[in-house]
């Protein structure tokens, strides 16, 4: 992975923890120590790192994680296409809307976030329209209203995609 992909993930870690800051040597060795990780999966066990712990992290703690959340300590294994750890992050996000009813908007924004950091803003883009439809939709709902409104159905509707 590039050393660029690492530090914007290790930059996360610099403002989770904002008393520990790294060395320009320390870091160097943290880029090379982890480099073998696949982006989206450091990126998984930084946050996982970020929600249990309130130390910041040694190299072993992130290899630990990132092995952890892969099943695999052999991180060569899983490269292209590789799991798509922050994918599988949005489809359990949507899942927990369309199965249990269940929306955390937090929880949107924070992965929609991650998927910038790594380069991926047009997938953060589509989830936060996701996202703000999922909201739209039930502020409506509460409301006792259509949802999208009737107006824009129609609209729709005469539309010609014959074209």
């Amino acid at each position: 992975m590039p050393a660029t992909e690492i530090l914007a993930i290790l930059d996360r870690l610099n403002h989770a923890y904002p008393d520990k800051r790294l060395t320009k040597p320390t870091l160097m060795l943290y880029i090379e120590q982890l480099s073998d990780i696949p982006a989206p999966l450091l990126d998984q066990a930084v946050s996982q790192h970020i929600q249990t712990s309130p130390w910041f992290p040694h190299i072993s703690d992130l290899r630990q994680a990132a092995q952890q959340v892969a099943g695999n300590a052999n991180f060569a294994s899983l490269q292209s296409p590789g799991v798509d750890f922050l994918a599988l992050e949005a489809l359990g996000l949507e899942n927990d809307y369309f199965q249990r009813g269940k929306v955390d908007p937090h929880a949107w924004d924070r992965l929609a976030n991650q998927l910038e950091r790594v380069g991926r803003s047009h997938r953060a883009e589509e989830l936060r329209a996701k996202a703000r439809h999922i909201q739209e939709s039930e502020a409506a709902y509460q409301r006792g209203e259509e949802y999208p409104p009737r107006a824009d159905i129609l609209v729709y509707a005469q539309w010609d995609n014959t074209r």
